[in-house]
């Protein structure tokens, strides 16, 4: 598998992933509301509508180099890559059509252990990744010359964030508002609609559905 921050292969910051936990695990519910009669057994539990906590993923990683200041260099680049403000997109590629997305950002210090291993220098280390949304829907959008907006009109009475793939991303709620988002480079891109998806009423779109729940 390969792994994609921001757009950019972890193999170019010389950080490859041994492990991986959290991408697809259950998430935690939230504590629902509950009646805890004296006169009844147990308690009155409603989960009608369940929520859930953030997402929490792992990566055990590894980093390797010529040298130590190369080391030095491939790995500032790569934390300060993750230390820029907003979510940062973290994009698996499995290897078939449909990539894992995930909008994060670091959480905790990370350790790195260094070792040298037939004169190339390696760097250990662990990372903490949230996702803060973790209930949302994937879409792709391939812009081309000619056609570099994609639009979503959706109907939702609780406030939605589209997350553009670009860095940029877009709230809004009510009843067929129109969010359209204009690229300014060509590739695909995969638009991600999060918040309480399973309430929103209708969606069209240019885009193109990839997971209708991850």
């Amino acid at each position: 598998m390969k792994y994609y921050l921001n757009g950019v292969d972890f193999a170019q910051y010389g950080v490859y992933v041994s492990d991986s936990r959290g991408f697809l695990d259950a998430l935690e519910l939230k504590e629902p509301v509950a009646l805890d009669w004296p006169d009844y057994h147990g308690q009155q539990v409603d989960l009608s509508a369940p929520r859930y906590r953030s997402r929490e993923i792992t990566l055990e990683c590894f980093a390797t180099a010529i040298s130590k200041s190369d080391s030095v260099q491939k790995l500032t680049e790569f934390f300060n890559e993750l230390s820029k403000p907003g979510l940062h997109r973290l994009m698996v590629d499995t290897g078939e059509v449909k990539p894992l997305v995930y909008d994060v950002y670091r959480q905790g210090a990370v350790s790195v252990k260094k070792v040298w291993r037939g004169g190339v220098n390696i760097g250990q280390f662990t990372l903490t990744l949230i996702e803060p949304d973790p209930i949302k829907k994937v879409y792709s959008y391939t812009a081309a010359t000619g056609s570099m907006q994609v639009s979503f009109t959706l109907t939702s009475e609780k406030l939605v964030t589209i997350q553009w793939g670009d860095g940029t991303s877009t709230t809004g709620r009510g009843e067929n508002i129109a969010l359209s988002h204009d690229y300014t480079n060509a590739g695909t891109f995969y638009p991600v609609i999060s918040g309480v998806i399973d309430e929103i009423s209708a969606i069209t779109t240019n885009a193109t559905l990839v997971w209708n729940s991850l």
